[in-house]
């Protein structure tokens, strides 16, 4: 127990002394020209999203960017989602061969839009987003694919962030960009800037788990070589490198496997590739406003974790480097899981326990909040480097909830983890796919 305490310690503390300790973020990407851009392939599964494809088309299209092809990918969307599409984007069958490396199920048509020269829409049966990706990818004619949600917005200057983070070094062979809320944030004359005026508790729950699951831990991970997920929302790999893993597995957690994918793939090639996390590239996306939702999503990333930890189980320091070894199995699977069965039963180990015992529960929790709070805190001096500002007003709020946050919200991450784990082996592959709303940026 001693051992699991000092442990849990030193990854909360790495946590929040790396990223302290970054340099200013590389504006060299903003200088690019279109002579240096690099071909990007924007791949967007869309099963049912009606409500919200418009608004993610209008941020692709307007996108500062020129080498790069969008493919919508309609997996039998059951509600009016090729019919948005068809109406706006003007689509006629297109002849595009595809590669016929990947596995998927049957394209019914191909389409070009007649208003976008760059946009196409691959319209096939029902098969997962899994499946989806891997006709993206076979369709594709370029050597970076990037995958994106159907309810994600880009940040304008986001694709040569990720153009410049492959042309920096010929060996990334994954990038994965910045994730925000987008009910953080409200539109003014036509910039997005943070806010915190339209969004309740759950919502600024959420904030703060994006802001630290991003700025903190996928920033230390990306510098110690061990970054495991790569969110789906907006993630970026080599084409080659997909076709040599087979593309995407049918799973759940399909973020996550292509990345532990990706992870075995330079390890057992011997290879000095990697893969980079970079705040500068931005998207922004929609999360639950409710916790039947919320609940719902929470419950699917953690069986999607026991999937691939169950899955790489073997690859741990066999097939993946130390690093991310060690990440898997302490930080997520023993901390983040297995502790998570115990913890559940401390209000009722108070009463049951010696009192030395409930000394050293009370310690813990102490440690668990302070550590919390830091990290919570250490957000704000790293977002400030990529102008991610609040109002004063907004800060003093936003500092207020997060002591809040610490000793309420927090100790939801418990729940998903014991209930999520037990979820997983009565029901594996439910999606539990989360209800849209519109979105007024």
């Amino acid at each position: 127990m001693h051992v699991l305490f000092i442990l849990f310690i030193i990854f909360q503390l790495v946590y929040i002394i790396i990223p302290l300790l970054k340099e200013r973020p590389d504006r060299a990407a903003m200088n690019m020209t279109s002579e240096e851009e690099k071909g990007l392939t924007i791949l967007v599964p869309a099963y049912n999203e009606e409500l919200v494809i418009h608004k993610c088309l209008g941020s692709l299209v307007n996108v500062n960017y020129t080498h790069h092809e969008i493919i919508i990918i309609n997996d039998g969307s059951t509600d009016q989602t090729l019919w948005v599409l068809m109406e706006s984007l003007g689509l006629v069958i297109d002849d595009r061969r595809c590669a016929r490396k990947l596995h998927y199920a049957r394209v019914r048509e191909f389409y070009h839009s007649t208003l976008y020269p760059n946009v196409y829409v691959i319209n096939k049966e029902n098969g997962g987003k899994a499946d989806s990706l891997n006709a993206g990818i076979d369709y594709s004619t370029n050597g970076i694919v990037i995958t994106l949600d159907a309810d994600s917005l880009l940040e304008k200057d986001s694709l040569k962030y990720i153009s410049h983070a492959f042309d920096s070094s010929e060996e990334v062979i994954a990038v994965g960009g910045m994730v925000h809320i987008a009910q953080g944030f409200e539109n003014d004359n036509g910039t997005l800037r943070p806010s915190l005026k339209n969004t309740n508790a759950l919502i600024r729950h959420q904030m703060i788990q994006y802001l630290t699951g991003f700025c903190l831990n996928k920033y230390t991970h990306s510098r110690l070589n061990a970054i495991t997920v790569i969110a789906g929302a907006f993630g970026a790999f080599q084409k080659e490198v997909l076709f040599r893993v087979n593309g995407f597995r049918q799973t759940v957690g399909e973020d996550m496997d292509i990345t532990l994918k990706f992870q075995k793939y330079i390890k057992q090639n011997n290879k000095n590739e990697r893969m980079l996390f970079i705040p500068e590239a931005i998207c922004y996306t929609q999360c639950p406003e409710d916790f039947k939702n919320l609940i719902n999503q929470r419950f699917r990333w953690q069986r999607a974790f026991i999937d691939c930890i169950i899955y790489y189980w073997n690859d741990l320091f066999n097939n993946f480097c130390f690093f991310t070894s060690m990440y898997l199995l302490f930080d997520s699977f023993i901390l983040g899981t297995l502790v998570s069965f115990s913890t559940i039963l401390i209000p009722f180990l108070i009463f049951l326990v010696p009192t030395s015992g409930v000394w050293a529960l009370k310690i813990l929790l102490l440690v668990s909040f302070v550590t919390s709070f830091l990290q919570n805190i250490t957000v704000f001096f790293v977002l400030h480097r990529y102008d991610y500002v609040f109002s004063i007003k907004d800060y003093i709020k936003f500092t207020g909830f997060t002591l809040y946050e610490c000793v309420t919200y927090r100790f939801l991450g418990i729940i998903y983890a014991f209930f999520g784990t037990i979820s997983y082996f009565i029901h594996t592959n439910n999606w539990n796919k989360i209800e849209r709303t519109q979105l007024n940026l």
